[in-house]
């Protein structure tokens, strides 16, 4: 809806109070009557287009919620990510495949190949949380594409990122990749 419609719309009080107004001062000498009516009629279409105002200016941002959800999901699916996902994404088949699987050899042996892709992966998802925590991008939207990635991801490389979390010394490591799993845990679906 444009600014111009809004004004328009929110207006119509202030034109029906004007006159009201009128037809008041017809029938009397004095401003006493027309000026609660005038005043009335102002308040009123000042208050309409607030409303109005406020239910585009949150309709924006549903969009724009979404918008940045669809952003996420394309990024995963870009083809330079799908490189950095395949090389993640076979690593935690490993991992799937035999939990005895020791995943800080693989990542110490493979440090300039597979572990930069768990890294970049790990480092996707927390910013997705981020994102969806602020209420930046569209929850539902994300956790209907991301939420079996998510749930994998964090089973599978858990230990990891507590070693992560110990050598750095700080909780915060990945630190979203838990809260959304836990939210997600939480939460019915949406």
């Amino acid at each position: 809806m444009s600014r111009a419609l809004r004004v328009v719309l929110s207006f119509i009080p202030t034109v029906v109070g004007c006159m009201i107004g009128a037809m008041e001062w017809e029938q009397s000498t004095g401003l006493a009557g027309v000026s609660p009516i005038i005043g009335s009629s102002v308040a009123i279409s000042a208050l309409i287009y607030t409303a109005i105002t406020a239910h585009l200016i949150e309709k924006d941002l549903r969009i724009n919620n979404k918008k940045a959800a669809i952003e996420f999901i394309t990024e995963w699916q870009s083809p330079a990510f799908c490189v950095i996902a395949d090389k993640a994404g076979t690593l935690k088949e490993k991992v799937i495949a035999d939990r005895n699987f020791d995943i800080s050899k693989t990542l110490e042996e493979n440090k300039d190949d597979i572990r930069p892709a768990l890294v970049a992966v790990l480092n996707f998802i927390d910013k997705i949380s981020i994102s969806v925590q602020s209420d930046f991008a569209d929850e539902t939207i994300i956790r209907k594409f991301f939420h079996v990635i998510v749930d994998s991801y964090y089973h599978c490389f858990r230990p990891f990122i507590l070693e992560q979390r110990s050598k750095h010394q700080s909780d915060d490591v990945w630190s979203g990749v838990d809260q959304l799993v836990d939210r997600w845990t939480r939460q019915p679906e949406l």
